[in-house]
């Protein structure tokens, strides 16, 4: 899909026409699209069906969820691990060093056709 709005195809939607297929693989293709569409649409219907039979028909009872007691030889937790500074500052630290090599990636080797950003600025 990419590759095909790169140069400005105008309806993105038409993939077989558009990625310069052989003609006896446009069929195949769209067959196969076709395939998938059909399996996202009985998965829609499926999780509506769920939702609302959850919603209203489920029956309804009260249940105690039981909850985890502490052990009477337990040493108490470390104030460390209950600093939420700390884990959120974690989080971030890994996200940012998970996603700089590949957005540099992407950025630095870009698809084949793309004007590039000093092209764009000109």
């Amino acid at each position: 899909m990419m590759m095909a709005g790169m140069p400005a195809n105008k309806h993105k939607t038409d993939v077989a026409s558009q990625l310069g297929t052989e003609p006896d693989l446009k069929g195949t293709l769209i067959s196969v699209l076709a395939l998938g569409g059909f399996i996202v649409f009985i998965g829609i219907i499926l999780m509506l069906y769920i939702f609302c039979y959850m919603v209203f028909t489920a029956p309804k009872e009260k249940q105690e969820f039981p909850l985890a007691e502490v052990a009477e030889d337990a040493e108490p937790t470390p104030m460390f691990l209950e600093n939420w500074k700390l884990w959120i500052g974690i989080t971030i630290t890994l996200i940012v060093f998970a996603y700089t090599i590949p957005f540099m990636d992407i950025i630095q080797h870009s698809p084949p056709g793309s004007p590039g950003y000093e092209a764009l600025i000109r």
